[in-house]
C-alpha cells in the first residue's frame, strides 16, 4: 500500500493460416434436421405440456393438434418458467422499442420424429391446421465464420489495428480513458456452440458462473471459433497476447448444443438486464446461401422480445454475399429491407465485414440496408486456432492472426457496443436505449464501400453524448518513461481542482454527476486555469507497473460557484 501511495505522490508531482479458420465453411448435406421441426401455435389457445403431453391453461381444444403428431414427441422450445415468459409479453407488447409485439414465447415447440418420412407427414398435418401459425423443419445453425505458459507467449497488440484510431480502427481508447468505457457494468453474452477452456489469456472463462445452461469446451479445434470470439472482447490484459476490446464486461456463454439456437439465444436475455448486449455467432445455409440468425421465425421471435425488453442483440450479417433488401427465403421478398413494407423489425443490430483494414465490403459478407455496422472480417488478431503462435500444440497457447468472417467483425462491434454503454452507464448513470445505440452507429463512423454501413468511431459516438466531459486523457496505457498528456476544458473564467485516486467509489455531491473517486484515498494534484494541458512523463519506477490511476475534477468560476464535475478517467500502468 505504501508503494502505491509513494506513486500517486510521484506521480502528479511530474507535472504533475489454418483452413478451420475460414469463416464461409462449406454448406451441410442438410438445411434443416430431417426429423425436427419448429412449431409456433396460435396466440390465445394458451397452449402448455402437461407430462409430455399438449394442452391449453385457457381450455382451447388442441385435439386435432395432437392428432396431427401422431407418434412424434413434443417438447417447449424455450425451456424458461413461464411465469418468465408471461412477464416478457406482458412487458413486451407495452414497450416502446423499435418492432411489432412479439408472440408468446411460451407457444413455441419443437416437434421430434420418428424417422424423416414421418416427420415430413407430420409437418404437412401441422401445416393444414388453423391452430398452428407456423410450422416448418428446424435449421441447422452454423458458425460464421491468467498465466503465460512456457514458452513466453509475445505481446500481440500492434497487430490490432481493429482497436486504433479512425480509419483503421474503431477508436477503442477513446472508450477506454473513460471508467467504465470498458465495458464495466455490462454483461456480454456469446451464443454459439464450443469454447477452448482454459486459456492463458482469457481469465473471464475461469468464472464458475460462465456457461448460462450446460457447459459446452473442448480443447481440440472444435472450441477455436468461441475462443477467437471471447479474445476480441475479454483478451487479458497482462504482457503477452492479446487484449480484448471490452475487457471489463461480465461475461457469459451459451450453447446452442443445450436445446438450440432460439433456447441458447433466450437464457442470454433472461440473464441480461436493459443494457447488457446478447451476441448471435450463428448463421444458416439456405438455398440462396447462408443467412442471419433471425432468417429462422422462431429467432426472430427470440430476438425482438429481447430488444423490447432492452437488451442489445448483436447479430452476424452472415457470410452468403447476399443483397438483404431482395431475400425471399425465409420470409416475402424484402423482409430484412427496412424500406420494404415486408420488412420484420428485430431490434437487431446487424453486423457486415470489410475485407480486413480495408473500407471495402468483404467478398462473402452479407449487405444491405437492414445492416447496422461493420467490423474486420479478415486478418483479426486473436486467441484460438494456433495459425500465430501454438507452442508445444497447447491449446491453452493458441493465437491466431487470420480469424475471418462475419464472425470476427461481429465482437468488434459487439465491443464497442458495450464499451459505449459502460462508459455512459458509469458517467452520466443512464441506460443507452435499443434505437440510440443503432442510431449512434450508423451515424458515426468510418464510411465503408459495399452498404455495410459504418466502422464504429466510439470517439465519434461519445462526443455525440458529451463525454469525455472537461477532462482528455490522450490514452489509457502507459509504460514507464512514456509521456502522460491530460487536456483540461472548460470556460476561460473557470478553474479547475483535480484530483488523482487508486480507488473508484461513488459520492453523490449534488452537483451535475456524482465524484467517482474514493474520497478516503483521493489526492488533489492542483488548481489550475481553463483551459490547461498537462504533460509529464510517468516515473520509472517498478512500483507503478500493473497499477490503475483514476483523475476527475471539479470546476468552478472566479466565484467558487456553478461548480460542474467532470467525466472521470483513467490510467493504467503496464
Amino acid at each position: 500500500m505504501h508503494r502505491i501511495v509513494l506513486g500517486l505522490v510521484l506521480f502528479p508531482l511530474q507535472i504533475l493460416p489454418l483452413a478451420a479458420q475460414q469463416a464461409v465453411a462449406t454448406a451441410p448435406p442438410a438445411l434443416s434436421y430431417p426429423t425436427r421441426i419448429e412449431l409456433k401455435l396460435a396466440e390465445g389457445t394458451g397452449a402448455v405440456l402437461v407430462s409430455g403431453s399438449l394442452g391449453s391453461r385457457n381450455g382451447t381444444d388442441l385435439s386435432t393438434v395432437r392428432a396431427a403428431l401422431g407418434r412424434a414427441r413434443i417438447e417447449r422450445l424455450i425451456p424458461l418458467p413461464l411465469e418468465t415468459l408471461d412477464r416478457w409479453h406482458r412487458l413486451a407488447a407495452a414497450s416502446p422499442n423499435p418492432g411489432p409485439a412479439p408472440g408468446h414465447l411460451g407457444l413455441w415447440f419443437r416437434v421430434v420424429g420418428v424417422d424423416a418420412a414421418s416427420t415430413a407427414v407430420t409437418l404437412d398435418a401441422l401445416r393444414a391446421l388453423p391452430l398452428v401459425e407456423h410450422a416448418y423443419p428446424e435449421p441447422v445453425p452454423e458458425l460464421p465464420g491468467g498465466k503465460d505458459l512456457d514458452p513466453p507467449t509475445p505481446l500481440y497488440t500492434a497487430g490490432q489495428g481493429y482497436a486504433g484510431p479512425p480509419p483503421t480502427g474503431v477508436n477503442a481508447d477513446v472508450a477506454h480513458t473513460l471508467i467504465g468505457g470498458r465495458g464495466l457494468g455490462v454483461l456480454v453474452t456469446d451464443m454459439e456452440s464450443w469454447w477452448t477452456i482454459p486459456h492463458e489469456d482469457l481469465c473471464k472463462l475461469d468464472d464458475p458462473n460462465l456457461f448460462l445452461g450446460l457447459p459446452f469446451s473442448n480443447s481440440t479445434t472444435q472450441g477455436d471459433h468461441g475462443t477467437a470470439v471471447a479474445g476480441e472482447i475479454v483478451g487479458d490484459r497482462n504482457g503477452w497476447g492479446v487484449r480484448g476490446l471490452a475487457d471489463a464486461v461480465t461475461y457469459r456463454l451459451s450453447s446452442w448444443n443445450d436445446g438450440g439456437v432460439a433456447a441458447a439465444i433466450t437464457r442470454g436475455i433472461n440473464a441480461a438486464s436493459p443494457g447488457d448486449v446478447v451476441l448471435l455467432e450463428v448463421h444458416y445455409n439456405t438455398t440462396v446461401g447462408y443467412l442471419p440468425a433471425e432468417y429462422s421465425l422462431s429467432n426472430y421471435n427470440v430476438i425482438l422480445t429481447g430488444t423490447k425488453l432492452g437488451v442489445h442483440i448483436c447479430e452476424a450479417a452472415g457470410n452468403g454475399n447476399n443483397d438483404l433488401n431482395t431475400v425471399a427465403v425465409g420470409g416475402p421478398s424484402g423482409y430484412l429491407d427496412p424500406q420494404s413494407t415486408n420488412f420484420r423489425e428485430s431490434g437487431a443490430i446487424m453486423i457486415g465485414a470489410t475485407d480486413g483494414s480495408a473500407l471495402s465490403r468483404a467478398g462473402f459478407s452479407n449487405y444491405g440496408r437492414r445492416i447496422t455496422a461493420n467490423g474486420w472480417g479478415y486478418n483479426v488478431y486473436t486467441t484460438g486456432y494456433g495459425a500465430l503462435f501454438r507452442p508445444n500444440n497447447d491449446t491453452r497457447q493458441y493465437y491466431t492472426n487470420a480469424f475471418n468472417g462475419t464472425s470476427s467483425a461481429s465482437p468488434i462491434v459487439t465491443s464497442v457496443v458495450a464499451c459505449l454503454v459502460g462508459a455512459v452507464k458509469f458517467q452520466d448513470e443512464k441506460v443507452l436505449g435499443i434505437q440510440q445505440v443503432r442510431d449512434l452507429l450508423r451515424k458515426h463512423g468510418t464510411p465503408c464501400t459495399g452498404e455495410i454501413q459504418n466502422r464504429p468511431d466510439l470517439g465519434k459516438m461519445l462526443g455525440d453524448l458529451g463525454l469525455p466531459d472537461g477532462l482528455r486523457q490522450s490514452k489509457e496505457q502507459y509504460g514507464l518513461g512514456d509521456t502522460y498528456v491530460l487536456d483540461m476544458t472548460g470556460p476561460a473564467t473557470d478553474s479547475m481542482l483535480l484530483f488523482v485516486g487508486p480507488v473508484v467509489a461513488k459520492s453523490d455531491l449534488g452537483l451535475n454527476r456524482k465524484f467517482h473517486l474514493d474520497a478516503n484515498t483521493a489526492l488533489p494534484v492542483g488548481i489550475y486555469p481553463l483551459p490547461t494541458r498537462l504533460s509529464f512523463t510517468v516515473p520509472n519506477d517498478p512500483s507503478l507497473k500493473d497499477q490503475t490511476f483514476y483523475l476527475q475534477g471539479i470546476r468552478a468560476d472566479a466565484n467558487l460557484a456553478n461548480l460542474h464535475v467532470t467525466s472521470s478517467c483513467q490510467a493504467w500502468v503496464f
